[in-house]
């Protein structure tokens, strides 16, 4: 019938065959038929993931040699004593790799970024000892995680006239940016700006100086009694300060 033969639930089917003629008495005879279900090999398969099986998944810039999360896979096959050996197909395409023998994905290339990359398509290749092969389709997902804000420059310098009024703006507005401006969670890419550090002649940074925390653009600050050239020459007529950005993490 149309049924699929298959070994390893049923290796055998038994069933009576009976002949009859048309003679008188309609004499007959039976005879019992055993049918072996012969074996052949079977290729292996994926067990995929999803449902109560999670997917893989890693964080962007895990170390090489990180094992990913749910990065083990599991093969099944049908024909006892098989072992099963696992690959990846195009492998070194990808800044991910599969150990051979226990189906572990882990990290192959320090290079894993979210903002560039957020997934691989891999193409798991599955090979048994007795040389069946089959292969499926695994999504490994790149998890974001918060990276830290940068300035567009490391020193700048800026310049004010001495004696210049409260709010008077220094220079340009200080600049960083944040890769994670478009991140899974919104406050990753929020930037906060500050001034940190003592200055000559013992006044602290807001005496002097101050910075619009949200467009990073530095004010003479209300008490500005420091800003006297005169005053300041024979000590040099620079404030050096530290110019701080924090993200909303």
């Amino acid at each position: 019938d149309e049924a699929t033969l298959d070994r390893e639930p049923k290796s055998n089917y038994k069933f009576e065959i009976t002949a009859k003629d048309n003679g008188a008495g309609n004499l007959y005879t039976t005879s019992t038929v055993t049918v072996v279900v012969n074996d052949i090999n079977e290729p292996p398969v994926l067990v995929a993931c999803g449902g109560a099986r999670a997917c893989p998944t890693v964080q962007e810039n895990s170390a090489y040699g990180t094992a990913l999360t749910n990065g083990q896979m599991v093969a099944q096959d049908q024909d006892s004593g098989d072992t099963v050996t696992f690959s990846l197909r195009n492998d070194g395409s990808f800044p991910i790799t599969i150990d051979a023998n226990s189906g572990v994905l882990s990290v192959d290339q320090a290079i894993l970024n979210f903002e560039m990359t957020n997934a691989y398509h891999l193409d798991v290749v599955l090979l048994d000892s007795a040389g069946a092969t089959s292969s499926a389709a695994v999504t490994v997902t790149v998890l974001d995680v918060n990276e830290n804000p940068r300035f567009r420059s490391r020193n700048v310098t800026l310049s004010i006239f001495e004696n210049s009024d409260a709010a008077t703006l220094v220079g340009s507005p200080l600049v960083a940016t944040d890769v994670d401006a478009a991140a899974v969670d919104a406050a990753w890419g929020e930037l906060t700006y500050s001034l940190t550090g003592a200055m000559s002649g013992n006044f602290e940074v807001s005496d002097v100086i101050t910075v619009d925390g949200v467009s990073g653009q530095v004010l003479v600050a209300e008490a500005a009694w420091g800003l006297n050239f005169e005053a300041m020459s024979g000590a040099g007529t620079d404030y050096v300060f530290t110019a701080v950005v924090t993200d909303g993490n």
